[in-house]
């Protein structure tokens, strides 16, 4: 092709009601489907302002506009930003933390390599926080919940500090978060039965830095529970 006619097209890319007719003009009438990665990586986004010339096209042409697709997604992680397919690769991931590397990227529509890196990314920088076994309380034998209300006598930061390093070394604790309101802590408690429970209260949780007192509420049906 010569260079003043790619420099013409490419001059004029910017201008979206000229993009379908300079690349069908490649396209259809000089058959050089090569020219098409120097012409598309000047348009400002491209999956959004190609898709529609590219969309149904068979062979070259949609090798080069999902080659161009995951080169501009990876330039896009460099910001840090999370996309579409960051939070997709994260969906299916919290459903089957076992899923392949190739099973996941057919799931979110990524080529293995660009999936394998944006997974990578996820994890060194904290989005993953690991992968763990879903375990079920029922045939262990740890159906009985409990939602403990503490409320402290100080609230002070060190008594506070105190309160949280001490509550995280009971593993009969599932969660424990702040609250604001009537109370200062709320506990959600697993244990065999009823039994059980009342030796953590009496033994572990009243005698944690600061209690002044606590109230119980015993889960009857788990409607919606993320397991252990």
């Amino acid at each position: 092709m010569p260079t003043g006619v790619v420099a013409s097209v490419s001059a004029t890319v910017d201008a979206v009601p000229a993009i379908g007719s300079a690349l069908d003009w490649i396209r259809e009438k000089m058959r050089w489907p090569f020219a098409f990665p120097i012409l598309v990586h000047r348009i400002t986004p491209p999956t959004k302002l190609l898709w529609p010339y590219f969309k149904g096209k068979k062979g070259k042409t949609n090798f080069y506009f999902r080659a161009l697709q995951e080169k501009w997604m990876m330039k896009a992680q460099e910001t840090g930003d999370l996309d579409h397919f960051d939070m997709r690769i994260m969906e299916a991931l919290s459903e089957d933390g076992r899923m392949s590397v190739l099973e996941l990227s057919r799931r979110v529509g990524l080529s293995k390599t660009p999936c394998q890196t944006r997974l990578k990314r996820l994890v060194d920088e904290g989005y993953i926080l690991g992968f763990r076994a879903s375990l079920n309380a029922a045939k262990l034998g740890l159906e009985h919940i409990a939602f403990t209300e503490v409320k402290l006598s100080d609230t002070r930061e060190k008594a506070l500090d105190e309160f949280n390093a001490a509550v995280r070394k009971i593993k009969e604790v599932e969660e424990c978060h702040m609250i604001a309101g009537a109370f200062d802590y709320l506990l959600k408690v697993r244990t065999t039965d009823i039994r059980k429970y009342r030796r953590v209260l009496g033994e572990k949780i009243s005698s944690l830095p600061s209690v002044a007192n606590t109230s119980t509420f015993v889960v009857m049906e788990s409607v919606k529970d993320t397991g252990m």
